[in-house]
């Protein structure tokens, strides 16, 4: 039950995993002088960069950033993150993003499992505490909440509201109602033709006139509902499989707690 509880309060995260992958990349590094020599010298690098860019930048003068954004990154796109303090303060987090990247590589001794696992929750972090996400550091935001009077900041808060009041009672997020399996999403035309405890298997006929001898098993990960493979007809896995002649098996595994469960697959698999 202790497991069963934490397991929900961190949804299913392991902090002994978590804590094992930063605790192996500190340590590894507090071993590695060279490394941190290495990572000294860069951010110095970036420090000077930063500036001898930031005085043009302040005057409005065009200058070549000392950091790009990636081009398929649409965080800073908008054209006030040109205009200062805007621009310094982006520069900032993406200078900051490339250094805190780069010092979880090429660790002496960091296994590349810890070093991936670190490289994932520190972009997690970095785009949590992105200016972007910040009100009072987004440009777009301000522009938006003097537009409206700041009742744009009422409803997030209202929202906010919500959203922690649907968790609490075990409701599904809003608009939740608006994808129900059978009728919204997971359209494929399919028959249950096993079930036990743990899950259902669902078979899709191939809508061909010829049939590949070897059938297709789909085995969704358990944080996944089947139908992430089959949400609507122009994005369903399912859908273009069966169109090419495969016969196509699906498990969808059972929720434990019957308080959150989906409606039977019997529902809508007539």
């Amino acid at each position: 039950m202790l497991r069963a509880t934490r397991a929900r309060a961190t949804q299913g995260i392991s902090p002994v995993t978590v804590a094992d992958a930063w605790a192996n990349w500190a340590l590894h590094l507090a071993m590695a002088p060279g490394r941190q020599a290495e990572l000294a010298l860069s951010a110095a690098n970036m420090a000077a960069r930063f500036g001898l860019w930031l005085p043009g930048a302040v005057a409005g003068e065009p200058h070549q950033p000392p950091a790009a954004a990636p081009s398929h990154d649409p965080h800073f796109a908008d054209a006030d993150w040109k205009q200062f303090p805007f621009n310094a303060i982006a520069q900032m987090h993406l200078m900051a993003e490339d250094w805190w990247q780069n010092a979880v590589q090429q660790v002496p001794g960091l296994t590349h499992d810890h070093a991936a696992k670190v490289g994932f929750m520190m972009r997690q972090l970095i785009d949590v505490f992105a200016p972007t996400n910040i009100p009072w550091l987004n440009p777009v935001i301000l522009r938006r909440s003097l537009a409206e009077g700041g009742f744009n900041v009422l409803r997030g808060i209202r929202n906010l509201a919500e959203d922690a009041e649907r968790a609490l009672s075990g409701r599904p997020p809003a608009g939740a109602e608006a994808f129900q399996p059978g009728r919204d999403v997971a359209v494929t035309p399919g028959r249950v033709i096993y079930r036990n405890d743990l899950m259902e298997l669902i078979q899709y006929a191939p809508t061909t006139g010829t049939v590949h001898t070897e059938p297709v098993l789909i085995v969704p990960a358990w944080i996944m509902k089947f139908y992430i493979l089959d949400l609507t007809p122009e994005s369903s896995l399912v859908r273009w499989l069966v169109a090419r002649g495969h016969t196509v098996f699906m498990i969808s595994w059972k929720n434990p707690d019957a308080s959150d469960r989906d409606v039977s697959l019997d529902d809508y698999r007539r």
